[in-house]
């Protein structure tokens, strides 16, 4: 894993233990230290955080959740590696346009 999809894995870590309903108080120095180490940290976790609370966010996983759910086809014998998921009844490629550049 590089470097930058570590801290992206890190901030995106954060940003989940931050919104759940109980933040232990404990973890509080440990992501002040994960923030104070790197300018980069701070960039991140500032775009990710934008990102979680965003409207495009919204909407995207409303229609996901409209979206239907289909099981995938099943492989050709012989093409164990055809990727099924991508050609299976109403899949759509996502539109990932806010962070498309962390990936």
């Amino acid at each position: 894993m590089s470097r930058e999809n570590q801290i992206v894995e890190e901030a995106a870590g954060w940003i989940d233990r931050l919104n759940q309903p109980a933040f232990d108080a404990a973890a509080g120095p440990d992501f002040d230290a994960w923030m104070a180490a790197s300018p980069r940290h701070r960039e991140v976790f500032a775009d990710l955080q934008a990102l979680w609370h965003s409207e495009a966010l919204v909407e995207a996983l409303g229609q996901a959740g409209r979206a239907p759910i289909t099981a995938p086809a099943p492989s050709e014998p012989g093409n164990r590696f055809r990727r099924t998921w991508a050609t299976a009844p109403g899949w759509r490629r996502p539109r990932a346009r806010c962070c498309s550049r962390f990936c």
